[in-house]
């Protein structure tokens, strides 16, 4: 079978409900044997599944649908006439209840690289992406319990804080969350951030560094390495033991009962909203006085980069530049439309392979990727666009980006006097308090 007709087998399968959400499809040397095809093509196929968003596929965790009959019966025609406008979607698990993975959810027109899905260039489709800020309140970890406020000191500079400064801020956060919610009667321990090696690096429009590739891949060894860390974490591991209603009254008592009360648009156009009560909300009003400007200010640092991207993706001159380069791809054997299906499809190729066997089959994929796109305009071009829409973005969200920086400067003082006090008290074995 041929990719489209992979794809169009599993699209079928999951309308009629005979492949569930989450339930895991079989891995690529499985499924090649199935649909009598090379694992490549059955990659290229949940590649796609992936950017279409039906399917899910993690490093370890194999490739998993990602949407349920019930909320995506347009699934066969991709025209559905209910989603003229993005909406926030939370696919329902099997108890009906619906799951923490919140997804934005919009009808766009199809592109031309999907023609090669057998979706004509124009149609309505639908898209489904995890916004970079739908988890804000756990990414940023701001907690506190009650306390005075800092506000914006007169004067107070718009200079962007350096990095020692904003690790101070953070720093301060977490001992404000770890006093909250001692208070309330849950544990949260004051941790440092998970760093990630050698492989630190980004490449939002494909790897364009032949030698980095041939070094890390696609950087499976430093996510595993990531993963690992974020899985002995003493927040998350305590979180998990709690029984369900402990579980709930403890996040509760973290984020507040609802996320109602602040309201914010991102650089993307998505409007992102939480709540006022809770340790987060304390702590945010503790260190920087106005909760609504800095969310607002939060919201929209958090979306730059996102909102940046997305006008890259969509120039004409970067969806030429991956066409060719998507040429130079299937010349080489490795037929994916783009970039991040070429990402999806390693992930798929190394699904239960040992660990240097996964790292070697990742490193000659992302080699090839990287080889295409230095011997193609594609990275020229993409890194040309990014410069150039990054400054539009900036420029277009110059106040609010200000306003943050003002509003962490004026919360300085205050962070270096709670790490002040918590270092002392914890290296004598005193109270935190």
């Amino acid at each position: 079978m041929q990719t489209h007709e992979i794809v169009g087998e599993i699209r079928r399968a999951i309308e009629a409900g005979e492949i569930r959400y989450r339930e895991r499809l079989p891995a690529v040397r499985e499924a090649a044997a199935r649909y009598e095809a090379s694992q490549q093509t059955v990659a290229a196929a949940y590649a796609t599944l992936a950017a279409l968003g039906l399917v899910s596929t993690k490093p370890g965790s194999g490739t998993t649908v990602a949407v349920g009959k019930k909320a995506d019966a347009h699934l066969g025609t991709f025209s559905p006439p209910d989603l003229a406008s993005a909406e926030a979607w939370r696919p329902a698990d099997d108890g009906g209840q619906a799951s923490e993975e919140t997804t934005l959810v919009r009808q766009i027109s199809a592109t031309k690289e999907m023609e090669s899905w057998g979706i004509p260039e124009g149609s309505p489709v639908v898209e489904r992406t995890a916004p970079v800020a739908a988890a804000l309140a756990a990414a940023v970890a701001l907690a506190g319990c009650g306390g005075t406020g800092a506000p914006e000191r007169a004067g107070a500079s718009g200079a962007e804080p350096d990095a020692g400064q904003v690790r101070v801020l953070a720093r301060a956060e977490q001992i404000l969350i770890s006093r909250c919610m001692a208070a309330r009667g849950f544990a949260y321990a004051v941790t440092e951030p998970v760093r990630e090696e050698g492989a630190a690096r980004s490449f939002p429009y494909g790897l364009d560094d032949v030698e980095w590739a041939r070094a890390h891949g696609y950087g499976g060894r430093a996510e595993r390495a990531a993963d690992e860390a974020r899985a002995a974490d003493p927040n998350q591991r305590y979180f998990h033991r709690l029984a369900a209603r402990d579980r709930a009254a403890a996040r509760t008592a973290l984020m507040g009962a609802s996320p109602t009360g602040l309201s914010a648009t991102s650089p993307t156009g998505m409007t992102l909203t939480a709540s006022t009560e809770g340790c987060i909300a304390h702590a945010q009003r503790s260190l920087y006085g106005d909760l609504a400007a800095w969310f607002r200010a939060k919201v929209v640092a958090m979306n730059l980069r996102p909102a940046q991207e997305e006008r890259v993706r969509r120039d004409p001159r970067f969806v030429e530049a991956v066409g060719r380069w998507a040429a130079c791809m299937k010349e080489a054997g490795r037929p994916y439309a783009s970039p991040a299906a070429s990402r999806q499809a390693a992930a798929a190729l190394t699904e239960g392979l040992a660990p240097d066997r996964a790292d070697a089959a990742e490193t000659a994929l992302a080699v090839t990727e990287a080889t295409c796109a230095t011997s193609t305009p594609l990275g020229q071009v993409s890194q040309a666009l990014d410069r150039a829409y990054g400054e539009e973005v900036r420029a277009r969200h110059r106040a609010d980006i200000t306003l943050g920086h003002r509003l962490q400067n004026a919360a300085l003082p205050l962070a270096e006097r709670v790490v002040s006090q918590y270092d002392r008290a914890t290296s004598s074995g005193g109270s935190h308090d």
